[in-house]
């Protein structure tokens, strides 16, 4: 009997021992106890690691794009606005120059003169500009004064004038004539009016007429051809 008593009790035993007991949440870190093994630092010590630790730069956060966060960000360069030089000559322009004109004084053959109808004309020309001053030359009564003048006198009725002239002259005869200098022509004008003034007395109507008409003769030159006759 008492065998199986005995066997019961422990079996009871047994059967309370297996059951799980409820776990206990762990102690707050303030009431946990550091091992013997792993004892404090001094405070020497500790401040001393405490410096080394604020003087070390602290660890950078990776930026997203790979940068670190307290790298300052690039400044964008700038590009400079690109200038051309334009090289512009140096060289001023200088108003153009025009060859100093030397004054010449032209042959009378080759001195072109104006007119009486304000064209520029040659030798021949000038010489019937003499021509018709001479001959439409006209007192303050308006008579033309060229009118015996412009033929010679006739033979029957003034034979004794080619006994006294011995180089008679007219207008009809300086105008066929060609001449090649001016003095030429001046000086049949001048031979008609000396025989005018020589065969006539002085104070008639012809012999003021030669000395009229010579002074056109002169004023005309000088216009014609730029100097006096010779």
């Amino acid at each position: 009997g008492s065998g199986s008593g005995s066997g019961s009790s422990s079996g009871s035993s047994g059967s309370s021992s297996d059951e799980e007991l409820p776990q206990l949440p762990p102690p707050p870190a303030s009431a946990r106890t550091r091992p013997a093994g792993h004892a404090s630092p001094p405070p020497a010590k500790r401040r001393r690691a405490a410096a080394a630790a604020a003087a070390s730069p602290a660890p950078s956060v990776a930026s997203p794009r790979g940068r670190p966060a307290s790298a300052s960000p690039r400044p964008q360069q700038q590009h400079a606005p690109t200038t051309v030089k334009v090289q512009i000559s140096q060289r001023r322009l200088q108003p153009q120059q025009q060859p100093q004109q030397q004054l010449r004084v032209a042959q009378p053959h080759q001195r072109q003169t104006v007119a009486v109808n304000g064209t520029p004309v040659g030798f021949p020309a000038r010489s019937e500009a003499i021509w018709h001053a001479v001959k439409d030359a006209t007192d303050a009564d308006g008579r033309v004064r060229s009118e015996l003048f412009v033929a010679l006198p006739s033979r029957k009725l003034y034979p004794d004038y080619y006994e006294v002239i011995q180089r008679p002259v007219c207008l009809n005869q300086i105008r066929r004539r060609k001449y090649h200098a001016p003095a030429d022509l001046a000086a049949d004008y001048r031979v008609m009016f000396a025989n005018a003034m020589q065969y006539n007395q002085e104070q008639s109507v012809v012999y003021d007429d030669a000395i009229a008409l010579k002074l056109v003769f002169e004023k005309e030159f000088l216009r014609q051809f730029g100097h006096p006759a010779p």
